[in-house]
């Protein structure tokens, strides 16, 4: 037998409750590290969606205050050739109701949004009147009894360097039509007041102008006056039409520090919160256009996004705690298994060590063994020495036996049924000799079928051995003091 190997270390004791404890701390910080990245990556991207949604409705706002502008431009350009066409026609003394008439309708050929162009006087009276092809009798007259003075004639009135305007929305006399007047101021030849000229502008042509304008669902876009009163709106809203709106944000926070920008409110027309840019006109700076998107479409994307990702989380999260309830069971698991073999190694310790028998097993392709700590204490040797080489252990092996153990290991390694027996005397720390029962057999075998492992257990069997000589001895004394008496001798019971 082989040389012996250090003592058994002691088996690992069960985790304690702690570090049991610690895995699920351990969980619960992923968990809660992997959700707080998670809110502030989707914080991120929602930040960014609403930048990328302001960027786009400022460049809509930029747009449509150039159209809006232009459309402007437009009306006042029609109305002062208009105002010219009748000077002109009044100097070579052509000017009647007629020509006045085909005058005005000529102009409004170029204003398809206008509904009806007319000339009144300074009192409001109106002295030469044309409505459009498609259009009649949409006309908000003038100078009836009852009837407020128009808003543009007390402008021109009150300042005589006004210009172009356009007025709030107010309703026709006939069929109750929303109508925004357009008007500019008409001079006498000494330069005092002398009336105005009037384009009657439909609202609900910059509402199908505007609807062809990809500003998402739930998107606006309003037309407003500086103090808060609402020219055009799209989608249009009959109830909103001349509302005054002069208490929000807009009007007493945005506006008075800047021209232009964006903020986030919810619409006091129907309660949907967007996402606004505003512009002032830059011809008419008493007008402001609001471009609005909807918040929900405008985090669509996102919102779906985080849903996605929200979900892998949760996944994710529940699929950490299972890992972890199964480690905490594995993990118990093993600790019982561990605490059953610790305590199944101490009853075969105490009881070899009782016995006075030691266990061992050898590995014999790497000639590697363990024996428990029973087999140094018969020999008389700390376990703690370890290993001896197997000619050291040889050398322990009384001289008259090491041949026959020697041949008894040969055998049970060159044969597959050897029996591996044998007791022989071994060297004691104290110098004497001890006897030692060994008895193995094959744990294992390679795939040529030699013997690859050996089990076994070793017995000091000095005790018996010497009672069996003394009694061999006791035997031999007995027939040597019969055999030298001459009488005979009688055992009876």
């Amino acid at each position: 037998m082989p040389a012996p190997a250090p003592p058994e270390v002691a088996p690992t004791p069960p985790a304690s409750p702690p570090a049991r404890h610690l895995l699920f701390w351990l969980v619960a910080a992923a968990i809660v590290a992997s959700g707080c990245l998670l809110a502030v990556v989707l914080a991120y991207l929602r930040t960014q969606a609403i930048v990328s949604g302001q960027r786009l409705t400022e460049s809509l706002a930029h747009v449509i205050e150039e159209q809006t502008s232009r459309t402007a431009q437009a009306i006042d350009q029609r109305l002062e050739l208009a105002a010219d066409g009748l000077r002109h026609l009044g100097e070579a003394g052509q000017l009647d109701a007629r020509s006045a008439r085909a005058l005005l309708q000529e102009q409004l050929k170029q204003l398809p949004f206008a509904s009806s162009m007319r000339v009144t006087d300074p009192g409001g009276r109106t002295v030469h009147e044309a409505a459009a092809a498609t259009v009649t009798g949409t006309g908000t007259g003038g100078g009836a009894a009852g009837v407020a003075e128009p808003a543009y004639l007390q402008l021109f009135r009150s300042q005589p360097q006004a210009g172009f305007t356009l007025s709030a929305p107010t309703r026709g006399p006939v069929a109750g039509r929303w109508t925004i007047a357009a008007a500019r101021p008409l001079k006498s030849a000494s330069g005092d007041f002398a009336g105005a000229i009037v384009a009657e502008i439909d609202p609900p042509y910059f509402d199908q102008l505007w609807r062809g304008i990809d500003h998402g669902p739930g998107g606006s876009i309003t037309l407003l006056r500086r103090d808060g009163t609402l020219m055009v709106r799209s989608p249009h809203d009959d109830a909103a039409m001349a509302k005054n709106f002069g208490d929000r944000a807009l009007f007493s926070k945005h506006l008075p520090t800047s021209p232009s920008g964006s903020f986030e409110d919810a619409s006091p027309i129907d309660g949907v919160v967007r996402q606004y840019a505003y512009r002032t006109l830059a011809t008419q700076p008493e007008l402001v256009v609001i471009v609005g998107k909807s918040l929900g479409p405008l985090l669509a994307s996102w919102r779906q996004l985080a849903a996605v990702a929200l979900a892998f989380w949760v996944a994710g999260a529940l699929a950490l705690v299972s890992l972890s309830v199964f480690l905490h069971r594995s993990l118990q698991q093993r600790n019982r298994e561990q605490a059953r073999v610790q305590h199944m190694t101490q009853r075969l310790s105490l009881a070899t060590s009782a016995a006075n028998i030691s266990v061992w097993d050898w590995d014999l392709q790497s000639d590697q063994w363990y024996a428990t700590p029973t087999y140094f204490k018969m020999l008389g040797y700390d376990p703690a020495e370890g290993f001896v080489d197997n000619t050291q252990w040889l050398s322990r092996i009384h001289p008259d036996d090491r041949d026959a153990v020697a041949a008894s290991i040969q055998g049970v390694l060159a044969a597959a049924d050897a029996p591996y027996r044998y007791e022989a005397r071994i060297r004691h720390a104290d110098g004497n000799y001890r006897w030692i029962n060994v008895t193995g057999r094959v744990a294992a075998r390679d795939n040529s079928g030699k013997a690859s492992r050996l089990l076994g257990v070793t017995q000091d069997v000095t005790e018996r051995r010497l009672a069996e000589a003394a009694l061999r001895a006791s035997e031999e004394n007995l027939s040597i003091t019969l055999q030298s008496i001459g009488d005979a001798v009688i055992a009876t019971d």
